[in-house]
């Protein structure tokens, strides 16, 4: 028996509809253990890509942790509404990479979301939650594919635990 097409898109917008059903992960509920770090180790720029921005990734290193406990968020724009980051352990220098390497769109959110700041990438000194709001820029982009993503850094690590569209 062949399956009318109308109801296979039906189904797999049922099933996708689903996939992205769960709540907004709430910080409060990943906490990070936090480190008196005195003085942030020096990054070690051991990736082609770290090394391309260590100016960038050097400074805002100094700035010491501002995230997960013991890490440092680095952040600048890319382009006209756009972002990329990386993340610096303040303990002992290792250089963390981001899923996407560039966010672009991500002007447009200005709601405050508990637990996240209102910032791009959204983030906290006592939470291992990391929020970006924008297109994830690659090789199959999509401008319309604009969303709100949640990741959990453990180890280092980036795990998606949430993504919903996120229209301008």
């Amino acid at each position: 028996m062949k399956a009318h097409p109308g109801l296979t898109l039906v189904f797999f917008m049922v099933v996708a509809t689903a996939c992205n059903a769960e709540k907004l992960p709430d910080p409060s509920e990943y906490p990070a253990v936090s480190m008196n770090v005195a003085t942030p180790a020096k990054p070690v720029l051991k990736s082609r890509l770290a090394r391309l921005y260590r100016t960038r990734i050097n400074e805002g290193a100094k700035a010491g942790p501002n995230f997960a406990g013991h890490y440092t968020v680095v952040r600048w724009g890319c382009g006209a509404g756009a972002f990329m980051f990386f993340v610096v352990d303040a303990v002992n220098g290792a250089v963390y990479e981001p899923p996407e390497v560039c966010i672009a769109l991500s002007g447009g959110e200005e709601e405050n979301l508990p637990g996240f700041g209102n910032h791009n990438p959204g983030f906290s000194l006592t939470s291992k939650l990391l929020l970006t709001v924008g297109v994830e820029d690659g090789p199959k982009d999509d401008p319309y594919g604009r969303a709100k993503t949640v990741y959990l850094f453990d180890k280092g690590r980036f795990k998606r635990l949430y993504k919903e569209h996120a229209p301008l």
